[in-house]
This record gives C-alpha cells, sequence and structure tokens, in this order.
C-alpha cells in the first residue's frame, strides 16, 4: 500500500500467494484497503474486513464507493491537520511579535546627550528577535553606565531572559560604583532566578566625563577596544566568566582613561563573526583596520561604516548572529 497507493482486495486472502508468508486470524475472510491521499501524499490508510451478508467477500462496486469515501475522508483529515498548523503558526507569529515589542522597549531609541563624547549604538537581530541588547545608564553625578550583551537563546524566553539580565543590571550600576561588583551582584541574582544553561556574556563600563576615568569588568564578552587618532589601538583584555555560570563568581576591575580623540569600541560577535559566501569570518583584524581608519569621522559615521562594511563582506549570505554596536568617543 505505501509503494503502491493502490486499493487491495482480497476475498480468500490465506489462498493469495503474495501472503503466502502471512498467517490471518482466523476469523479473518475478505480485507478491502483503500488508500487516503491527500495532494498525492498517503495520509491514512482505509481497512474493511468482513463483507457482512456476503458469501462472496467484497466486490468492485464496494471497492468503488470505498475509494471515494476514502478520498472524502482524506481531504477532510489534511482540513483539520492544516487548520492546526494554521493555528500553530498563528500562535508562533504571536509570540514572535511579543518578543519584538519587548525587544524594542529595552534598546535605546537614541543616543543620550553627554557634553565632550559622542555615543553612537545600534543592535541588528539576524532574525525576527535577537538576543544582544545594549544600555546607556545613567549614573550618580554625571557618569554614564555602558553595556553591550549577548542573551543565550532565541525568542521570547530570550527576549525575557534580556529583559530580566538588563532591569538586574540596571539596579545594580545606579547602587555601585564599582562595575565589577554591579556584575557579581548581578550574576547572583541571575544564578537564582533563572534556569539553570541560560546565560549571558555581558561588557559593563562606567565612564566618569569629567576626567575619562573608564572603568570595566567583562563577563565573557568580546573583547572591547580603544583606537587613538594616531590609529593606533588597545584591546581591553581583562575578562572573567559569562552570567548565569557560577553563582558565587567575582569578576574582576580594569581601568582606562579615555583621552580626547579616542574611540571606545563594544562590539558583539555578530560583527567579527559574519561570514561570507567562501565562509570566511569578518575577524577582528578587519574591525581595528576599519575602526582605525575611520575614527576621526564620529561615532555614528564610525557605526554606520563598520555596519555597511560587516553586510559588503558578508555579500548575498545570510545573517547568521545579531550585529550590535556601541561606541564612545571623546571630543578632541
Amino acid at each position: 500500500m505505501h509503494l503502491n497507493k493502490r486499493p487491495l482486495l482480497l476475498n480468500n486472502p490465506r489462498e493469495d500467494k503474495r501472503f503466502s508468508g502471512v498467517k490471518w486470524p482466523e476469523n479473518v475472510r475478505s480485507i478491502l484497503t483503500v488508500p487516503m491521499m491527500a495532494q498525492s501524499r498517503l495520509i491514512g490508510i482505509l481497512t474493511l474486513y468482513n463483507k457482512k451478508r456476503s458469501e462472496d467477500g467484497f466486490s468492485p462496486a464496494d471497492q468503488r464507493l470505498i475509494a471515494i469515501l476514502a478520498s472524502q475522508s482524506a481531504q477532510v483529515v489534511e482540513g483539520a491537520r492544516l487548520y492546526e498548523e494554521e493555528k500553530t503558526l498563528l500562535a508562533m507569529k504571536q509570540e514572535v511579535q511579543l518578543a519584538q515589542e519587548i525587544q524594542a522597549n529595552l534598546l535605546p531609541s537614541e543616543a543620550p546627550e553627554l557634553p565632550g563624547y559622542e555615543l553612537a549604538g545600534i543592535s541588528i537581530p539576524a532574525k525576527e528577535v535577537g538576543g544582544d541588547y545594549f544600555d546607556y545608564i545613567p549614573m550618580a553625578n554625571g557618569r554614564m553606565g555602558l553595556t553591550v550583551g549577548d542573551v543565550s537563546g532565541k525568542g521570547v524566553g530570550a527576549a525575557l531572559l534580556m529583559a530580566t539580565s538588563q532591569a538586574t543590571l540596571r539596579g545594580q550600576v545606579v547602587a555601585e560604583e564599582d562595575p565589577a561588583v554591579a556584575l557579581g551582584k548581578t550574576n547572583f541574582l541571575m544564578c537564582s532566578a533563572t534556569r539553570r544553561g541560560t546565560f549571558v556574556t555581558l561588557f559593563l563600563a562606567m565612564l566618569d566625563p569629567e576626567t575619562g576615568a573608564v572603568s570595566y569588568a567583562n563577563a565573557g564578552h568580546n573583547r572591547p577596544f580603544i583606537v587613538g587618532p594616531d590609529g593606533r589601538f588597545e584591546v581591553l583584555t581583562t575578562g572573567s566568566l559569562v552570567l548565569g555560570f557560577m553563582k558565587s563568581h567575582t569578576y574582576q576591575r580594569a581601568e582606562y582613561v579615555l583621552e580626547p580623540g579616542e574611540t571606545l569600541v563594544i562590539y558583539s560577535d555578530g560583527v567579527t563573526e559574519a561570514m561570507n559566501p567562501d565562509s570566511e569570518q569578518f575577524e577582528e583584524e578587519r574591525l581595528y583596520e576599519l575602526a582605525a581608519r575611520h575614527q576621526g569621522d564620529g561615532a555614528n559615521a564610525l557605526m554606520d561604516r563598520v555596519i555597511n562594511e560587516v553586510k559588503r563582506f558578508a555579500g548575498e549570505r545570510e545573517q547568521s548572529d545579531d550585529i550590535t554596536l556601541l561606541i564612545v568617543r571623546r571630543k578632541p
């Protein structure tokens, strides 16, 4: 039946040579089996046994009648299946829409004004809903918290984890002067409140605009870098474990003074791991060189150049990961 997809009529199955090895039950005298077809696909089989009030078994007329019933039944079954699929698809679309709304509300609509500095940020999801986010967090005494994070997973689950981690981090940044302590407390709360296996990579910097002092801590995120007006760059190498992995982990703090004309570039792995049609990655070196050539153009212009260059490099290859940038330039 699965191979030929044709009706089978047996009025004496025990004597049919095609089934010589089959041991039929004693009460089976005749069989009529008809395929249920929908769009040239076998979706079921309609089988009848032992026609009543007939010593001769099933007839060709019976076969034609059952074939019509099987065809009509197949359409009903297929219609029901498509209806269930449509409901599932609608539910998925609503879930994606909800996740998009959550993410859109989390990302800053514009960069804040910070005298003496240029700030620019963007996050481009690979699919309908991304796992990256960035944020500007106003602090006491005019300081500014700057963060880029990458949440594990996709969809509503990732969006909710993003919302949780952002709200937790914001609360700690406002209350703490030390980024390492803020990450440590955020990590403790995340480990306590989220299920095992979910995690966030996150870079947190606290900028004092008066002095240019940047204190930072890194929880397993890509290492940001500083590029100067002469094109030289320095990678901020201090880092540690991702958030949500080990509740008692202590994070490291490091310092850097952002001099006039220097630019801080914070990015996600969607930038450096973007791939072209030959499966080559964009990699850090291209990003460093691009930033060195164009850091004097300003934060927004540099951000646009990086995004355009990553897209040009990838060509027709589909974006496989979220692309997120946060750029801070201290004006000369």
